[in-house]
């Protein structure tokens, strides 16, 4: 059985209503209730201060993580005894909501990869960069 496309688009349209329907009729109490359950209690401590504009988390270990800041800044993190240390800065764009980005550690290596934007030619563009550390 083939379906026409005027009849696909009507059909499609109309269980979109139906679903928006569905999520903006639910009651408050229902989906605060759900949350509450999901969730339970949350325990937050800081584990690092004095960051500018952290961006991105990678894990090196349950005790150290490597953060990246949009100015450009590579930071390793000690998460027991809330240390920071910068390892390195790369050129970055830092405007509006470019600069350094995000960031990973591939192994074996290490390498990082680091995403970030940079002004090439007079325009701004997003870059995967890799590096060893």
């Amino acid at each position: 059985m083939r379906i026409g496309r005027r009849k696909f688009i009507v059909v499609l349209a109309a269980g979109g209503a139906a679903a928006a329907y569905a999520l903006l009729t639910r009651s408050r109490e229902d989906s605060e209730r759900v949350t509450r359950e999901d969730v339970g209690s949350i325990e937050v401590r800081d584990l690092a201060t004095g960051l500018e504009i952290p961006w991105s988390i990678s894990f090196l270990s349950e005790s150290e993580a490597l953060v990246t800041e949009r100015p450009g800044r590579v930071r390793l993190v000690d998460l027991n005894a809330g240390r920071t240390q910068t390892l390195g800065t790369v050129e970055v764009a830092h405007v509006g909501e470019g600069g350094l980005l995000g960031c990973e550690v591939l192994r074996p290596g290490p390498r990082l990869l680091l995403y970030r934007t940079v002004m090439r030619g007079g325009s701004l563009a997003n870059f995967l960069t890799s590096t060893t550390t």
